[in-house]
């Protein structure tokens, strides 16, 4: 075992909790996101029952997209 041996594992070992940094922000990204997905769809399920009474309780909308 030559002296650049115990660099070159304490690279790795500092690569591997780099990495294990980097497998955490991850999870964390992931977990992010599918919470906003699903606070779009609870958004959308809203503006969809607001349209449903508009259009049962008011009548169609005056401008058409």
């Amino acid at each position: 075992m030559g002296p650049n041996d115990a660099d070159i594992e304490k690279r790795i070992a500092l690569l591997e909790d780099k990495v294990e940094e980097l497998e955490k922000a991850i999870w964390g990204l992931i977990q992010n996101s599918q919470k906003n997905l699903e606070m779009m769809a609870s958004v959308h399920e809203t503006f969809q029952n607001l349209n449903s009474y508009l259009m049962v309780n008011v009548g169609p909308p005056l401008f058409l997209e």
